[in-house]
């Protein structure tokens, strides 16, 4: 995580310094071989400073993504975003990052822009995550990620922007930018954790001696029943009824552990007498 923020974080930091949003004092600029786009236009403007921010930023999100998923109980489906989904929801905050900073070079008002910026996070945040684990990190993303900044530009001087009517340091606007890297970064980093959790699986496999940890359900061979949303029963015409897909007990075997039980996960009548084997 950490690489995967210093990687990329200055490369969309530098769509603000190329459209004018900010500019370092002390830049450091990249320029293509031979000299291709000339002196006055670096593929990459940025900080010496910059990529390692970047970089804390990428572990502390990926981390609050592990520990409150856990916590809050974050739906399996969530957990596990397909790869697919996560590099568009990365692409989805890098067009973001961009458009902010074209928008500005237009000359496009503030509050407008504002208005703007806050729509994509609102969206992007619903389709790429809606879950409340996202919503906290999106929201601590969108006052931490400023507040670092507020304290950068007033005790460095290492850099400045062009607009500062916000707490005389920057434009508004920021703040929802900063919102959609939540779900970008937490979708990585859930992708980071099901290649680690893969990982342990196999080497479990081979005989090393190291139980397999199922990367769905921790090897606990259970997970919540989704008839009834894990609480054995579910309301009907006033009263409640037991589910019958899971006689109540809330939770069904999980269908990533059939293979190690010898289970065929089609065979309705091996899944049940599995079930009725399993202590209360």
């Amino acid at each position: 995580m950490t690489l995967s923020g210093a990687a990329l974080g200055p490369n969309l930091d530098n769509y603000h310094s190329a459209f004018g949003v900010l500019k370092y004092e002390s830049p450091v600029k990249l320029y293509l071989p031979m000299g291709v786009g000339g002196d006055g236009n670096p593929v990459l403007t940025t900080a010496l400073w910059v990529p390692p921010l970047f970089g804390l930023a990428g572990i502390i999100i990926g981390g609050l993504y592990f520990v409150l998923d856990d916590l809050l109980s974050t739906g399996t489906d969530k957990r596990r975003p397909s790869w697919p989904k996560i590099w568009v929801t990365i692409s989805a905050f890098t067009f973001q990052y961009w458009l902010s900073g074209a928008l500005f070079s237009s000359g496009l008002d503030d509050g407008s822009i504002l208005k703007i910026m806050t729509a994509l996070a609102s969206l992007g945040f619903f389709v790429f995550d809606g879950t409340l684990t996202g919503l906290v990190v999106s929201a601590a993303t969108a006052v931490g990620g400023p507040l670092i900044e507020y304290f950068l530009i007033n005790t460095t001087d290492q850099y400045h922007y062009a607009h500062t009517e916000f707490m005389g340091s920057f434009p508004l606007w920021i703040l929802p930018v900063y919102a959609l890297g939540g779900p970008a970064v937490g979708n990585l980093a859930r992708g980071v954790r099901m290649l680690v959790l893969e990982g342990d699986e196999v080497e479990g496999g081979r005989g090393g001696g190291t139980e397999s940890v199922c990367g769905v359900c921790q090897n606990s061979r259970v997970n919540p029943c989704p008839n009834c949303d894990g609480v054995g029963f579910y309301e009907s015409y006033g009263a409640q009824v037991k589910c019958n897909c899971c006689k109540g007990s809330g939770q069904t075997i999980c269908r990533t552990c059939f293979g190690e039980n010898g289970i065929d996960p089609y065979d309705l009548e091996g899944v049940r007498e599995f079930m009725k084997r399993r202590p209360d």
